[in-house]
Formats: C-alpha cells, structure tokens, sequence
C-alpha cells in the first residue's frame, strides 16, 4: 500500500512491541521541535501506516508548503517534508517522471489524490499524470467524495485521516469492479446527537444541517453509533438505487469497512443477493467477492456520474439500455424465484401453523430494495418499448413496496397509466 512510504526510516525487521507506536506519538506530542516530532512520527507509520491520529499529528507539523518561495525548492525534498500537501506532491511526482522514475511518480501522485480535499485542483492534475502513465487502465474517472461524520465519528483523534483511509481502502478494493478513483472532495461534520441510531433518523438531522447539498459528487454519511439488535435502527447502512447518498454505520476504529464498499455499489446500481450466496452483495455476510449477476450490471453502470439531474443525466446516458436491461432482469428473475422457492418451502412445512406463520412473514416480507430495481428496470423497459413487460414489472415493484405506501401507489399509478396508453395505441385483433 502506497501509505507505507510515507514512512522514513524503513521498517526495522526486529519484533516491535505494539505500544511503540503509542510511545512515539507520545514522544511527538511532548517535543517542541517540529522536525524531530516528525521524525518519531514517519517512525511510528513505519510501524503502522493505517493510524488516523498518527497522520494527523504529522499533518500538524509539517502542514502545507509556501507556494511562494517553495517553488525554488528541490521538489521531491518539498515533498517530503509537506507530506500531505496535493501541490507539493504533483511538482515531486513530475521531478521523479522527468528523471526517469515512473514508480517514485506514481507514488507522490497517489498521494495528492489521498489527500484531494486539501488542494482538488493539484489532485486532478495528479490524475492526469497518473492516466498518462498508464493508470488509466484501472482507473478511468476520478469520482469525488464529499464525507460527512456524525460526533460518535469525530470523537475520535484523527477522524479526518481516519475518513481518508477508509475512502482511500475501499477506492482500492472497488478498482477493480468500478475503474474509478474514490477521492475526497472535502470533509464536514453533522450534528445528529438529539436523534436515534436509525439510518432514517440520522439521514434526517443531515438534511437539517442547514446547507445545500454539493453540486457533483458522492455524499457519503458515516456513524459509529451502536446499532440496535432488533428492528430497523439496526440497519448498518442504506443508499439511494442509482443515488449519489449513502450512510454508513463503521464499526469502533474500523479502516476498510465491508460496509460502505457494499452500499458505494448500491449508488452504482448493484442488488441484493440471497443471503445463502457467498457475496459483498449479500447484505448480512463477510465476503468481498462479486458475483455475476451483480459484475453484468456494473459493467454498465460504472462510467455514470454524480451531479444534478437525476437518472436522465448522470446514469441512462451511460449505459446500454438493453444489455442493462438483461443484466438486471436477470437479477430480478433469480430474486423471485428465491423468494417464490422459501414461500413454498414454508407452505410445504408440517410445523405448527404458528411457526409456519412466523417464517412465512419473514421470507414473504416487503422488500423496497427490490421495489426499486424492478421499477428502474420497468423504466428502461418501456424507453425500450417493450411495453406489456414494463406494466408488468411496474405491478411487481408496487406489490414490493407495498400497496399502502407512496412508492407502491406511485408504481401501481404508472402500471395502470401504462397499460391504458397500450390499449389506446395497440390496434385490436381482426
């Protein structure tokens, strides 16, 4: 991992005791030169790259460099010694090209994207060099992130870098899915302590904050507050089908978190998998990996964007309606079917009524998640004018929602308007 490098001396071989980390930080905070504070600080990183509140005490004392007379410096030696500094890491990145040292460039380049909410304009010129070299075959787009942490987050010493190492993570571990670069674009509070623990509730006091939402880009909400074991304040995360908003619920000290990787692919369309398939979609289990149902939607959905305007501008411009369409009625198709399957397995049951009952509710519940997959889908369906297979699908999504609910009269609404307009214009039988 490129973090390791900020890192000086290299790592000794020896055993090291887990508490030197702490002592050096401690060493750092108590002395009055800032040099040798960093020092012990690149010594404690060589130990331990991944410490929020050990970035954060580096960035202290060695800050951003003076553009003004810094632009004489020797630039890999401004970098080092402004180590968090976009600008300073894209002149270093340039000196390394020029000398013959593509590695040591990408190096100070990926730096400036770890750190793009500081200077946005440095990191995108860090970006382009990065493509120029080669990395535009993994990464195609630079996606920028706007995180916002509620207190239980910012308690924690540290929790702006703590915010770039796991959006710094989980960028690395959807690059290969995705092709995008996750960066910050800035890095904000919300007050939420007067609210429950629910995603709801928490979605609601940012919408409180009082400011406009940014105008492009992911928003990204992160808690640590203690999820209730039963009803729907347990949740560990939800985001908007095809959105740009996301919230997730980290776990105490957490970098990589399984969790926002999960719904940062909800934003790019990815579904719900049965809860037996070993799958990052799989909103209750442990494993990263991808399946294909899930690999033929991204694949037409990862080149969309985040800005104003809904699905008609940042997502159907981008994709190829009808493989998408195949991708996700596939999906749709398997998902019923399990559904369909775990309904007869409980009627099929010779257990009490009342347990049959119980399990019945559990496998035949609502599902709003699958609500809106089918009605994005009915959606491509009709611009495809595949008519008759859009209703359908409309009355699906309604029956997911629930017929009581907003979305599920909305759904019911557009299958009936549909199916009007089909028996207007298709001519009868002779």
């Amino acid at each position: 991992m490129f973090l390791a490098a900020c890192a000086s001396p290299a790592p000794s071989t020896a055993p090291v005791e887990p508490e030197s980390v702490a002592s050096l930080l401690r060493a750092a905070e108590a002395e009055p030169d800032d040099a040798l504070a960093a020092e012990m600080l690149r010594r404690a990183l060589s130990i331990d790259p991944q410490r929020p509140d050990v970035h954060e005490q580096l960035f202290r004392r060695t800050g951003r460099a003076a553009r003004g007379a810094a632009v004489a410096a020797e630039p890999v030696a401004l970098a080092e010694a402004h180590p968090y500094d976009p600008w300073a890491r894209l002149r270093a990145g340039r000196a390394e090209r020029d000398a013959g040292r593509p590695e040591a460039a990408r190096e100070h380049w990926r730096w400036a994207l770890f750190t793009a909410d500081l200077d946005p304009a440095s990191a995108q010129a860090a970006f382009v060099e990065l493509a120029r070299l080669g990395e535009g075959a993994r990464r195609t787009a630079q996606v920028p992130v706007h995180l916002f942490a509620d207190e239980s987050v910012r308690a924690h010493a540290g929790w702006r870098f703590r915010l770039r190492l796991s959006l710094h993570a989980v960028s690395e571990a959807l690059a290969p899915i995705l092709g995008t670069a996750l960066v910050p674009a800035s890095i904000q509070g919300f007050d939420a302590e007067d609210v429950g623990a629910g995603m709801a509730e928490l979605t609601a006091a940012f919408q409180r904050r009082g400011q406009p939402d940014p105008p492009r880009g992911m928003l990204v909400l992160l808690t640590e507050r203690y999820a209730p074991a039963r009803g729907r304040s347990r949740k560990l995360g939800e985001a908007q089908f095809l959105g740009r908003r996301l919230i997730a619920r980290l776990k105490e000290g957490e970098i990589l978190s399984r969790v926002l990787a999960h719904e940062v692919l909800h934003l790019y369309g990815a579904v719900h998998l049965s809860e037996r398939v070993d799958s990052l979609m799989n909103p209750t289990g442990g494993e990263w990996v991808l399946r294909a149902p899930n690999a033929a939607i991204l694949k037409q959905t990862r080149k969309r964007r985040f800005g104003p305007g809904g699905l008609e501008r940042n997502v159907l411009p981008f994709v190829d309606i009808d493989a998408t369409i195949d991708a996700y009625l596939a999906v749709i198709g398997a998902n019923l079917a399990l559904r369909r399957a775990g309904i007869q397995e409980v009627l099929d049951d010779v257990s009490t009524p009342r347990a049959r009952a119980q399990r019945l509710r559990s496998v035949a519940q609502l599902d709003p998640h699958l609500g809106d997959v089918c009605s994005f889908t009915a959606g491509l369906l009709w611009r495809a004018q595949r008519g008759p297979e859009a209703v359908r699908l409309f009355d699906t999504a309604a029956a997911l929602y629930g017929p009581r609910t907003p979305e599920g009269r909305t759904s019911a609404a557009r299958a009936d308007s549909l199916l009007q307009f089909l028996q207007r214009t298709v001519p009868a039988p002779p």
